[in-house]
């Protein structure tokens, strides 16, 4: 993450910035308004083709970042009031329509309906309805204008007519001083029109689909008595204080000493602890040291202590200077703790931000965290923080979650909630999304201790039930994502304590059966049949299961489970592949090798399937399918030194050594060990027919490379060393690595003894061999 630390001071205008931000979520988490901070605007219909601006005059110009919007005859004083909802300011405001005199019923018209749909949808939401004055009788207009007079009063019921915003489902309609109505027709969203008739102004009626007939509303005059209040605005400073009721446990955090060793995780030894991050080239930031110092012995006294970390050189320009530091310190003789600032520790601190502001501010100095004695943090300071704030803030830290949160809002008001709990699980998602496992680990923990605790305190079984899911699900999460982070015994113990709470979860049944497939494959084998017990459809642990008994030897069971595998899903890549070894393992070659087919068919580069399926049919005899699979093989992936070995043994029965001994070639380069390709080489290299193929030379030199590997006692390899030996003209070696041949085979090989004293005689008559049918690549074992 890129660091661009500056001196905390006041943004300029956000008309500077508008260009530069691609996305409104952007402008949001940076702490911009929608707006530019402009004032609320309200105008006024004059009944012309102009609107007058009366936001001052009416008290509706705000300097909110406003969100909802929502009108309501909340008085029921025949006029319509405002409710606002703000991102800043008081979230919810109630503005009076008191634009008539006192509290008097309007001395003007109206009527308000209420529709109820029958036929069409309950609140009749799309409804249009209609109001029709009698002609002569409105003030709307003026009294001879026609075009007023026969236009009727047009509103259609909406579910929701703003951003984030529902205002009442009573229609209200204003009618003037005279306005006498003539009747309502209404348009009921499953296309039926009806006329209503008989109404009177200043009153209220519910409209029924099909009724035909307005029945009169009596609602009576609210009796809530309301307080008018008057909004402080907080005036801008250059430092901002930011207390906090919910108070979040701080991260891990290991600052570094001067000299580069990394210390020990910051604790507040039972104590409110101060961390500030200053830079040498900070004027802000020294002169904040400084008033730390003149104040050393009254910080002592409330019981603060501090902890300073230098941030130079972490930056994304690298300025600062890290040797200046201890000399700024020691000039002003710094009393307190003081160390050196990390990248991670940055990192981390700006998540925090990010969680407790709901933004990702930019990382100034001087900023300054006050954690209480527990580790939670109370407050930020962007910018110097003074003794006196700190002293009161101190003085504060042991009040109660309703005080702190009315400490915590810039603005009075009146809350109609509790304080809410910290949801911990958020951030520990945070943390693990910035990779700091660490502290994800600690966050989860936490928010399933917080978790325990409410399960305790729950009222009734069901409530009980969920947060036990909540607790299993948290468990699990953090299980997987340590199982992920090679942590496997901790990811155990968190499978287990999640399904202690959430017992037929098949998932963590699953992963967790396979983390013990290693070492603990019985336990494994449970786990697995009990998530099929709970969802018979996890594909996944079936064919683990079913690999599971395999290796155990529990073969009839293991072909048992991948067939169930296939009748639910034929196209099972590793049901068929696992057939497919299973059954021509048991001799079933024509059943298994059409397994192993199907499994190349659905995923033509599986190297595993293609290799055994060329290994299956090289062992039966068909060569063309064999070298077909290894070719395939080889042309995916041309680096595996036993699919050319593999190949050019198939060529090889197939007749054809100059293409095997190119791939014998490649997998002796790729796999310099590979005695079993040198040997059958060297056997091409000193018998072939093939006069371009023979090569005395390197035959002999394989052929020894591989006796020397296996102590001279193999009649197979001296066999192939004697033949080379000939090839090279070296007779009386080949006489003398022949003979050893023939005295080092069992009594019981007669054929082999046989071939061997053919040969020999050639090389006694100074005469080389020639494998005249190639059936092999090498002499038979």
């Amino acid at each position: 993450m890129s660091r661009a630390l500056k001196t905390n001071q006041v943004k300029p205008s956000i008309d500077g910035y508008l260009a530069s931000w691609k996305t409104t979520g952007k402008l949001l988490r940076e702490g911009h308004s929608f707006s530019g901070r402009e004032r609320n605007c309200a105008f006024l219909n004059c009944r012309s083709p102009q609107f007058a601006n009366v936001s001052a005059i009416t008290g509706l110009d705000f300097p909110d970042d406003g969100r909802g919007l929502a009108a309501v005859d909340w008085d029921h004083d025949g006029d319509l009031d405002l409710w606002f909802l703000n991102r800043t300011g008081p979230r919810l405001r109630l503005m009076c329509n008191q634009t008539n005199a006192g509290d008097r019923i309007s001395e003007k018209g109206f009527i308000a309906l209420r529709l109820q749909g029958t036929h069409s949808n309950r609140d009749a939401i799309g409804a249009r309805v209609e109001v029709v004055l009698k002609e002569g009788d409105s003030d709307l207009g003026e009294p001879n204008s026609e075009l007023l007079n026969h236009q009727p009063l047009i509103q259609t019921l909406c579910a929701g007519d703003a951003y984030l915003s529902q205002s009442s489902k009573w229609l209200h309609f204003g009618l003037g001083s005279h306005g006498v109505i003539d009747h309502v027709t209404v348009r009921w969203p499953r296309g039926k029109v009806e006329h209503f008739t008989d109404m009177s102004e200043k009153n209220r009626y519910l409209l029924v689909e099909g009724s035909g007939k307005a029945e009169v509303v009596d609602v009576s005059k609210r009796s809530t008595k309301l307080t008018v209040s008057v909004q402080d605005v907080p005036k801008t400073t250059v430092a901002s204080r930011i207390q906090f009721f919910n108070r979040l446990p701080m991260p891990i955090l290991r600052p570094k000493g001067y000299d580069g060793t990394t210390l020990p995780a910051i604790k507040t030894n039972k104590r409110p602890l101060l961390i500030n991050l200053w830079a040498s080239w900070c004027v802000a930031c020294i002169g904040e040291l400084q008033e730390l110092t003149n104040h050393q012995d009254q910080l002592r006294e409330v019981g603060l202590d501090i902890l300073v970390l230098a941030v130079d050189g972490l930056g994304s320009d690298g300025r600062g200077n890290p040797d200046a530091v201890q000399q700024i310190l020691e000039k002003i003789d710094f009393p307190f703790a003081a160390s050196v600032a990390t990248g991670e520790i940055l990192d981390k601190l700006l998540l925090v931000q990010s969680v407790v502001l709901n933004q990702s501010p930019d990382f100034g100095v001087p900023i300054s965290f006050l954690l209480d004695g527990k580790g939670r943090l109370a407050a930020i300071y962007r910018g110097p923080v003074s003794f006196e704030k700190l002293r009161d803030d101190i003085s504060q830290l042991d009040s109660s979650p309703e005080q702190r949160r009315d400490l915590a809002i810039p603005f009075s008001g009146r809350w109609n909630t509790a304080p809410r709990n910290l949801l911990l699980q958020s951030v520990a998602n945070v943390f693990k999304e910035g990779g700091h496992l660490e502290d994800y680990e600690r966050y989860a923990k936490m928010d399933i201790v917080l978790k325990d605790q409410a399960r305790q305190m729950a009222s009734s079984p069901e409530e009980r039930k969920r947060i036990d899911q909540q607790v299993g699900d948290m468990q699990f999460n953090l299980a997987r994502t340590l199982q992920a982070d090679g942590q496997t015994e901790k990811a155990i113990q968190h499978y287990k304590q999640g399904l202690t709470v959430k017992p037929d979860d098949a998932l963590a049944h699953y992963f967790l059966g396979q983390i013990l497939l290693s070492n603990r494959q019985v336990e494994a084998v449970e786990h697995f049949q009990h998530a099929l017990r709970t969802n018979p459809q996890l594909v996944a642990a079936r064919i683990q299961l079913g690999k599971v008994l395999r290796i155990q030897g529990a073969t009839d069971e293991a072909v048992e489970q991948f067939r169930r595998v296939l009748m639910e899903y034929p196209e099972s890549v590793e049901a068929h592949f696992n057939l497919g070894v299973m059954l021509t393992s048991q001799g079933d070659l024509e059943k298994g090798i059409k397994h192993l087919q199907q499994t190349v068919q659905l995923k033509p580069k599986n190297l595993q399937a293609l290799m055994k399926l060329g290994d299956v049919l090289g062992n039966n005899g068909d060569f063309d399918g064999a070298a077909d699979a290894f070719s395939r093989v080889v042309a995916i992936q041309p680096n595996i030194p036993r699919a050319h070995s593999r190949l050019a043994q198939a060529l090889g029965e197939l007749g054809k050594p100059v293409e095997a001994a190119a791939h014998l070639e490649k997998a002796i380069l790729l796999k310099p060990t590979d005695q079993e390709s040198m040997l059958q080489l060297a056997w091409l290299r000193a018998t072939s027919l093939v006069e371009g193929l023979r090569d005395g030379v390197q035959a002999v030199e394989l052929a020894e490379r591989v006796s020397k590997a296996t102590n001279s006692i193999d009649p197979r390899i001296l066999d192939t060393l004697a033949a080379a030996y000939a090839e090279a003209g070296e007779f009386e070696a080949a006489v003398r690595v022949a003979a050893q041949a023939l005295a080092n085979l069992d009594p019981n090989q007669e054929i082999q003894a046989n071939e061997i004293s053919e040969r020999l005689e050639l090389y006694q008559q100074g005469q080389p061999y020639r494998d005249a049918h190639q059936e092999h690549l090498a002499p038979t074992p």
